[in-house]
């Protein structure tokens, strides 16, 4: 049975429109496996790496930050082994469909801290196993 004015060749005219739909506009993005529509490689470690250029395998991004600052919907972001110090606010999201990935490349090989190393320190004179450092960054 049918719903009032709609037959068996409406409903099939219907499923045709959607598929034409899907296949004019992209139904490859709705596929979980679909490749991303862009991948930036990001490597701290390499003498090519620069933020002014394109984050490519052969000329990586430097900072992770940057990537961030470049990426949209669809996007996959492969960051190479090494100690990146940073903080990496992401101010775009991704789409149930089109999700914003970022990937360690090779997995667990990719340490991404906001803490710097603080070195320089003196122990205080004294029995008390106290140490000082020379500090000159102001939180505010």
């Amino acid at each position: 049975m049918h719903a009032p004015g709609v037959g068996p060749a409406r409903g099939l005219v219907s499923a045709w429109a959607a598929l034409l739909l899907l296949a004019a506009f992209g139904a490859s993005r709705l596929r979980a496996d679909a490749p991303p529509a862009h991948v930036y490689v990001v490597d701290v470690g390499s003498a090519q790496a620069s933020d002014a250029g394109p984050g490519t395998p052969e000329r990586p991004f430097k900072s992770v930050r940057h990537a961030a600052e470049v990426v949209n919907p669809g996007d996959t972001v492969l960051v190479r082994p090494g100690m990146y110090r940073e903080s990496v606010p992401v101010r775009r999201s991704g789409t149930p469909g089109a999700p914003i990935t970022f990937a360690a490349d090779p997995p667990g090989q990719v340490t991404l801290t906001g803490a710097d190393p603080v070195t320089g320190w003196q122990r205080v004179p004294g029995e008390e196993p106290i140490y000082r450092v020379p500090w000159s960054t102001v939180f505010a």
